[in-house]
């Protein structure tokens, strides 16, 4: 799914708020909203449980697999 598709169900949900720049036509200003706020507090232990089932401890944030994965990510963008 496209970034904007997400980021237009997220303003309906008022999650975010997506605010027109002035320096271009087509960019918008991305903020999460205080609701937005709220779910992402709910969901960030969710998400960091359903790493440590998959991964062990190597899930946990910050944790050297973590660190791996994100380099080699890096590197597939560089």
């Amino acid at each position: 799914m496209q970034v904007s598709k997400v980021l237009k169900a997220l303003a309906q949900k008022k999650m975010v708020s997506r605010d027109p720049t002035p320096s271009h036509a087509l960019a918008k200003k991305v903020r999460l909203t205080n609701e937005g706020l709220k779910k992402l507090r709910l969901a960030l232990p969710i998400v960091i449980e359903a790493q440590l089932r998959v991964f062990g401890e190597e899930g946990r944030p910050g944790s050297r697999l973590l660190k791996i994965l994100l380099r080699i990510d890096q590197s597939k963008t560089a």
